[in-house]
């Protein structure tokens, strides 16, 4: 419901009083309370779930988006306060680039034109959006708000260069009203706040992302068939999350996205180190990410702290096998080796003087017996309750007549009992042993059932564990706190797991590809072409019974920067344009591309104008839906930008579509001087 269906969830349970009152509630930017619930078991989250606040205001004539963006669970806010031209496209931009799911935005008069292009620009980025009173942007009280929540430390490192952007704080101000952050004293010290900068990446808006097939669209059924789900061959959660992220967010800086291919590249170049990593390194591995915020909310198990100091002992094996790495040793040892093999002896020599091990194996996360007198003590009782326990086996399989099925079994639900499969069940029937054992399970293929003294040991074992937990609840608080001091040795484990995930998964995909990919050339911003010979589109070339031609693409400044693809229909010409944009895309987010040989000029926006289709619910036609697309490309698109646009003017008459066709490619090719197909 939340995630599809993109609706608010609240759930009531019937209290004592018979009343019905609200547990727990979550909305698709927001599932904090509902986290336990949806990630319960192996259900791992693959993307984070983030709410927005806007604000749009005026200084000087100018239009001024502040806005907030939070990650309930992560605990991270982002600030971006940034001029915008009146179709919002720098808006769309950033909800687009931070994923957002969910906005509270300020009340949207339907007079109002402005108000109206905003409501257009969340329904085109599938928000779920609550428009809030004009006082919860109030941020008089902002500073000392941030104090509390960030902590003193982080709100003084903070404090000079985002406190004076006074309409992001404002959507600040809406965020922690909307959710009510300042009434949990938990979240106190516990959140982190950042600027987000939207000219540090590429523009991608909701026509692009759609066009390229960059992300799975709800709407289509094949749901495989985008660049995600092709490129997505992570083994872990945070390494799902984080190509997630990538693609959203395509590097500008040249030296930045030459280091992601350096790294890729001695993957590409090393297969069997890669195959290693991918098989056996980086299985089973726990979502860290969300584990450690656990422990920050201090709502971390001992479990949970197990799973950890598990995680923690596979990092020498992920070490050792990257210093087997053929290509650049340096590069892995300063970006992998050296902050894996961080000394986390403490964390170990804590969870292993503490915690039971030997009872993990059993399924129960308790404090070790040896770390207190009084448990010790009641150790010593469990273990002779349950050796009673095991003393029963012999005998009651004996009066039963020996199935070779039976054996003694306990859970949470029924505690110790005997068990046999369904085809031994005659041998506990008859008058007599109907009088001596109790059915505990009866629809079931095992049968589990007790005796009176199997009761009564159970009951006692039951009884004792519970006073085992009462005791350790005060050393469980203790341990609790002396794992939060790890949090960011931790935060930086798995930021590097995932980006490890995403290397080897890019150089997987070169490697398996039908035919190879290569490293492109880059380009810095502003100079240089896209020359692309022998290109493929990478999610067409893998689909079964598909023979794809390559074809080659050179868009060279100032002579065929501005091109028209024509041919009959059903003759390639939309794949031909799409893949260009697909493989400068994965070229900035550092991926190999689907070439023989690449030269890639970093562009700042890859812009589209791709289909045709109305809009009846926003009484938006096909020939008005193109054109509002052709606006913002014309509005936001730069010499530095790649402009794509299949068949425009096809939603009017032919004659009056090729005289707009005609005066907006003029416009591209001599105004604005773009790379443009």
């Amino acid at each position: 419901l939340i995630h599809e269906k993109r609706v608010k969830v609240e759930i009531y349970a019937c209290g004592e009083d018979r009343k019905w009152c609200l547990k727990k509630k979550g909305s698709p930017g927001n599932m904090a309370e509902l986290e336990d619930v949806l990630f319960a078991g192996n259900n791992e989250m693959q993307e984070t779930n983030t709410l927005i606040a806007v604000k749009l205001a005026y200084d000087g004539g100018q239009r001024v988006i502040g806005a907030a963006f939070i990650d309930v669970i992560l605990k991270k806010i982002g600030v971006a306060q940034l001029l915008d031209n009146d179709q919002l496209t720098n808006l769309e931009s950033l909800i687009m680039q931070v994923g957002a799911k969910e906005c509270y935005s300020m009340p949207l008069d339907e007079k109002d034109l402005d108000c109206q292009k905003m409501k257009t620009v969340y329904e085109k980025c599938d928000l779920v959006v609550t428009e809030m009173k004009r006082n919860d942007f109030a941020s008089q009280d902002i500073e000392q708000d941030l104090r509390r929540l960030l902590g003193e430390k982080r709100f003084n490192t903070i404090k000079m260069s985002l406190i004076d952007d006074k309409h992001a704080m404002s959507a600040v101000s809406c965020l922690l009203n909307g959710l009510a952050l300042m009434g949990d004293e938990t979240n106190f010290g516990a959140y982190k706040m950042y600027r987000f900068d939207l000219d540090q990446y590429m523009r991608l808006d909701t026509a692009a992302i759609y066009a390229l097939n960059v992300l799975p669209n709800p709407k289509e059924p094949n749901q495989g068939q985008n660049l995600y789900g092709l490129l997505n061959r992570c083994k872990t959660p945070m390494g799902s999350r984080k190509l997630l992220q990538w693609l959203k967010q395509p590097l500008l800086d040249l030296e930045m996205i030459n280091n992601r291919h350096d790294v890729v590249q001695i993957f590409y170049e090393d297969e069997n180190l890669c195959k290693e990593l991918r098989t056996k390194c980086l299985r089973r591995i726990p979502d860290l990410e969300r584990l450690s915020k656990k422990v920050q909310r201090n709502r971390a198990s001992l479990q949970d702290c197990v799973v950890i100091y598990q995680f923690i002992q596979r990092l020498p094996e992920i070490s050792d096998t990257l210093k087997n790495s053929l290509g650049d040793q340096k590069l892995i040892n300063e970006k992998f080796i050296a902050p894996l093999e961080r000394d986390l002896s403490g964390y170990e020599n804590l969870i292993e003087e503490t915690i039971d091990l030997e009872m993990v194996d059993e399924g129960e996360y308790v404090i070790s017996a040896s770390f207190d007198d009084e448990l010790k003590e009641i150790s010593d009782k469990k273990k002779k309750v349950v050796k009673n326990i095991k003393g029963r086996e012999d005998e009651v399989k004996i009066q039963i007549g020996s199935p070779s099925s039976f054996k003694i079994d306990n859970d949470k639900t029924h505690g110790w009992f005997y068990r046999i499969s369904r085809k031994d069940e005659k041998s506990i029937g008859g008058k007599k042993n109907e009088k001596i054992f109790t059915i505990l399970q009866p629809i079931s293929k095992v049968l589990k059932f007790q005796d009176a003294e199997m009761k009564a040991l159970s009951e006692k074992y039951t009884e004792l564990s519970a006073s085992y937990n009462k005791k350790s609840a005060d050393l469980v608080r203790e341990i609790m706190l002396i794992v939060s001091s790890y949090l960011p040795v931790f935060e930086e484990a798995h930021e590097l797991i995932a980006e490890l995930d995403v290397y080897t998964s890019f150089a997987d995909v070169a490697y398996t590809a039908p035919y190879s990919y290569i490293r492109p050339d880059m380009k810095e911003l502003g100079t240089g072409n896209v020359v692309l010979k022998k290109a493929r589109h990478p999610v067409l070339e893998i689909q079964p019974d598909m023979t794809f031609i390559p074809n080659d693409t050179d868009l060279v400044r100032g002579e065929s920067s501005f091109q028209i693809i024509t041919g009959p229909n059903m003759g390639g010409k939309s794949t031909f344009i799409r893949q260009v944009g697909v493989i400068v895309l994965m070229a900035q987010i550092g991926s190999f591309v689907p070439c023989d040989s690449a030269e890639i000029s970093i562009c700042d926006a890859i812009l589209a104008r791709v289909g045709a289709g109305d809009s009846q619910l926003r009484g938006v036609s096909t020939f008005m839906a193109e054109m509002l697309e052709t606006s913002t490309i014309l509005h936001t698109a730069t010499p530095n930008s790649l402009i794509i646009i299949d068949e425009l003017g096809r939603g009017t008459s032919t004659y009056d579509g090729f005289g707009l066709a005609w005066a907006i490619s003029e416009f591209i090719s001599t105004k604005i001087n773009a790379l443009c197909l």
